[in-house]
């Protein structure tokens, strides 16, 4: 048995960055420099008993079963609770607004319904949907806070019986850690999926071969974004960039109906980073900028004849960037700014690796490093300008060829699930089944006929 020396610490929160640790200030110092994430992994290990073949040390555990344990959530961690709570504060007037607005919303649809001639039970379901969006956004980090932990989903298999139970998600990416990597996890294997059809089908059509007239297809990563100005703050940099890329689509769409192209395929995703690198901290607006999956014809972006670049900047000028009220620090900086093209060269695509990833990375980016995040009131304006907006967009049918059926587990059957929750504070109170026609048919079968009722006779009666 073999303890190594940094097992003598014990689970404590550092004076420097709040985060449940068992380093050092030396430690936490050489951590930062390098910047490494390995290093928190390395640091807990060296913590830990090893087991070199005999069972572990009693004594040891025993000694350390009373020392403060990590929290098992990402929310439930000291420092992102108290951040939480930060940018709860400061998104509490944008939420009721909108909250308000759905509940408007809810009264014009009842009252249509009334005035219609509708029953009230109709008039009442058409309001259901902006109601709960309004309760929705009330209660957001509430439900942040409790994620997979206030309501339980039970799912049953009709075909073969096998039930599993687990935590349902908030679904809250932009501030929920565990939603958001989930979320874009899903995202990366459909996106996979569909880039694997359409590679199949443009080998299959003739589309890669290199001597094809008009040119082969190929894929490109483009990224766009826009000139980091201190008169912008953080609102006003992500509303360029959403607001241009309509405008560069369409140009891009004409250029490939000039050339007669009709299989084009494009995937664009919208993110946010603080930004900045070592030496150049930023100046703590961030940076928002898109990731741009082309797989179609050439694209003229060579420095010659890059109408790409041309593109975006009219775009940007489209929508109020360096236009002629701009400033000349605006018109400046867009003469510098060009759209980055790089020839996709990956591998492990089918791993989720290679363009999947690099395209689809993140949403946002509110962690700077372990335990350090980006300012409340910064990522209160990220929160309030990216709420209710798609940071997907793909074209017409592309995501839906990296959809899947859902089949069971354990026996394979597909539209075989029946699922209910239950919420907090009902028990074991679970709710109406929901699932497929399939399924319901198949349920109702298993279970059975209705029991038959014993015939009512005079004497019950009286």
């Amino acid at each position: 048995m073999r303890v190594t020396a940094a097992a003598s610490f014990s689970w404590a929160d550092c004076e420097h960055c709040g985060f449940p640790t068992i380093h050092t200030t030396a430690e936490h110092e050489v951590m930062w420099e390098r910047d490494d994430e390995q290093a928190w992994l390395d640091l807990i290990a060296d913590a830990l008993p090893v087991n070199d073949g005999d069972d572990f040390d009693d004594d040891y555990r025993d000694d350390h079963d009373d020392d403060p344990k990590p929290p098992a959530r990402v929310v439930d961690h000291p420092a992102r609770v108290v951040w939480l709570a930060g940018v709860e504060r400061e998104t509490a007037e944008h939420r009721e607004r909108k909250a308000r607005g759905h509940e408007r919303a809810a009264r014009r649809k009842r009252s249509a319904a009334r005035l219609g001639g509708y029953s009230e039970r109709y008039a009442a379901h058409k309001a259901t949907w902006h109601f709960s969006r309004a309760k929705g956004q009330r209660e957001r980090f509430d439900s942040v806070r409790g994620c997979e932990e206030r309501t339980q989903l039970q799912i049953v298999c009709t075909a073969c019986g096998l039930v599993a139970e687990h935590g349902t998600r908030c679904r809250i990416g932009i501030v929920c850690v565990s939603c958001r990597g989930k979320i874009a996890s899903q995202r990366r294997h459909q996106f996979a999926r569909a880039r694997k059809a359409v590679l199949d089908k443009a080998r299959l059509h003739g589309l890669l071969y290199p001597k094809r007239v008009g040119g082969h297809y190929s894929e490109k990563l483009l990224t766009l974004t826009v000139p980091h100005l201190a008169e912008h703050d953080v609102r006003t940099r992500i509303r360029y960039v959403l607001a241009a890329w309509p405008y560069f689509l369409k140009r891009v769409n004409q250029y490939l109906r000039e050339r007669g192209e009709d299989r084009a395929e494009w995937l664009r995703h919208a993110e946010w980073t603080i930004g900045g690198r070592p030496g150049f901290p930023g100046d703590g607006q961030g940076h928002p900028h898109m990731h741009v999956w082309f797989f179609g014809p050439f694209l003229p972006h060579k420095r010659e004849d890059d109408r790409l670049t041309e593109w975006w900047r009219e775009a940007l000028v489209r929508v109020g960037f360096a236009a002629e009220r701009g400033s000349l620090a605006q018109r400046d900086a867009l003469e510098w700014l060009r759209v980055r093209t790089d020839p996709v060269k990956n591998g492990k695509v089918d791993e989720g690796g290679g363009i999947v990833t690099e395209v689809i990375k993140y949403m946002t980016k509110d962690i700077i490093k372990p335990g350090v995040y980006v300012a409340p009131e910064v990522y209160a304006r990220v929160y309030e300008e990216l709420d209710g907006r798609r940071p997907l967009q793909a074209s017409k049918g592309f995501m839906a060829l990296g959809k899947e059926e859902v089949c069971c587990a354990e026996c394979g059957a597909e539209k075989s699930y029946l699922v209910r929750l239950r919420r907090e504070g009902e028990g074991e109170k679970y709710g109406p089944w929901m699932g497929s026609v399939e399924a319901h048919r198949a349920h109702a079968l298993a279970q059975g006929p209705p029991p038959i009722a014993a015939p009512f006779t005079a004497n019950e009666a009286s």
